[in-house]
């Protein structure tokens, strides 16, 4: 199910997990898939909020909030 984020489409098929990249851990993390080349920022210069992670192992950096990202998925899925 390909979901239309205003900046970006995304396939929610394929995403593993969606989180908040205020822990030190998920900064490591990011900074692991960085060195495979498998980042995709999309925050369009804005301050990185979340992070979701392919079943490609792609990291996606957006500037959407974790929460806000939940909602929108949920909203469109339940077709509000």
């Amino acid at each position: 199910m390909i979901k239309n984020f205003g900046k970006f489409y995304l396939d929610m098929n394929r995403v593993l997990a969606i989180l908040s990249v205020d822990q030190s851990n998920m900064r490591r993390f990011k900074k692991a898939a960085s060195y495979d080349g498998k980042v995709v920022d999309l925050t369009y210069g804005e301050k990185t909020r979340s992070m979701l992670i392919m079943d490609s192992g792609h990291v996606i950096l957006t500037s959407y909030d974790p929460k806000e990202l939940m909602e929108r998925i949920w909203r469109e899925e339940d077709g509000f």
